[in-house]
């Protein structure tokens, strides 16, 4: 196969071929009896190879160069749809000193039967028993300086899991907004 001008030397059990190779040449090489072989790579090549081994060890181990995004506080949003799932949480975790604030003097809260003033719909939260939630098909429609905020609540409280559909009208007031008109339908 090989003439004894071109045969191979054997250096640490590899055959390198040295005849008509030139700097920046690719090459091959056979190991020894086993048929396997690698290219050479140009210079920089490795350099390239670590750092995309770097950034896939970064991705498969699931840390992030962003930290993790965090929830905006009242002070901090300025959207209707925000405030509603910022009112939900603070329902939930029964935090009512953060909630009154939320509700206009002149709150209208319906619900099938009834009509709540602002005081009974600080009686009526407080008497519900915490419970998970989660707010799909949401809308946001402007008008004017309010905001009418639309959407799909479900709850799911010691066992017992309940669907309303959900308008809210929010008023944009310096600071922020406060619930102006509520009005929960159960869904079937």
């Amino acid at each position: 196969m090989w003439g004894d001008a071109e045969r191979p030397a054997v250096i640490n059990g590899v055959h390198e071929i040295h005849a008509a190779l030139r700097p920046g040449d690719a090459c091959w090489a056979v190991g020894p009896g086993n048929g396997s072989g690698y290219s050479a790579r140009r210079p920089g090549a490795s350099l390239l190879l670590v750092i995309a081994l770097a950034v896939a060890g970064l991705g498969l181990s699931g840390c992030t160069v962003f930290p993790e995004k965090k929830n905006p506080s009242l002070q901090q949003t300025t959207s209707a749809e925000q405030t509603e799932r910022i009112f939900r949480e603070m329902v939930r975790k029964q935090d009512w000193i953060k909630v009154q604030p939320l509700l206009a003097a002149n709150l209208v809260w319906t619900m099938p039967g009834r009509s709540l003033t602002r005081e009974q719909v600080m009686a009526y939260l407080q008497g519900l028993p915490p419970s998970d939630y989660t707010i799909t098909d949401v809308s946001v429609k402007p008008n004017g300086p309010d905001m009418t905020v639309i959407y799909t609540l479900q709850t799911q409280a010691g066992g017992t899991a309940g669907k309303v559909a959900v308008v809210s009208v929010w008023q944009q007031v310096k600071g922020g907004y406060i619930m102006t008109v509520h009005n929960e339908q159960p869904l079937p």
